[in-house]
């Protein structure tokens, strides 16, 4: 039995498949209009003939893993120094606090 990081990669890379295919039939879609289909990273990696389709999915499976990990990297990192200095804590707290008050539930508003 593969190991479940193994299953969770084919995963990721078969939704970038997935995406890889879905941008080509757009692709040929605007092609058949005589629409331009430049000034899109996919659409360069796709068109350029520099990578393999096999390339392209690994380049778009680390895109698709970048936001996630950085995001989860740095807030765990802004975790870590918050939970050294209650001061800081504190600060925010009282800074959420003047902006969302009481037990109001923040929106996007």
């Amino acid at each position: 039995a593969l190991p479940i990081y193994v299953k969770g990669w084919d995963i990721i890379f078969a939704f970038g498949n997935k995406m890889i295919n879905e941008k080509m039939e757009l692709l040929q879609e605007r092609l058949a209009r005589g629409e331009k289909v430049e000034g899109e990273y996919l659409t360069y990696l796709l068109s350029s003939g520099k990578l393999t389709n096999k390339e392209i999915c690994g380049s778009v499976a680390e895109l698709l893993l970048a936001g996630v990990d950085t995001t989860s990297n740095t807030l765990a990192w802004t975790l870590y120094h918050m939970a050294k200095d209650p001061e800081i804590q504190n600060d925010l707290y009282q800074e959420l606090v003047s902006v969302i008050p009481g037990n109001r539930i923040p929106t996007a508003d």
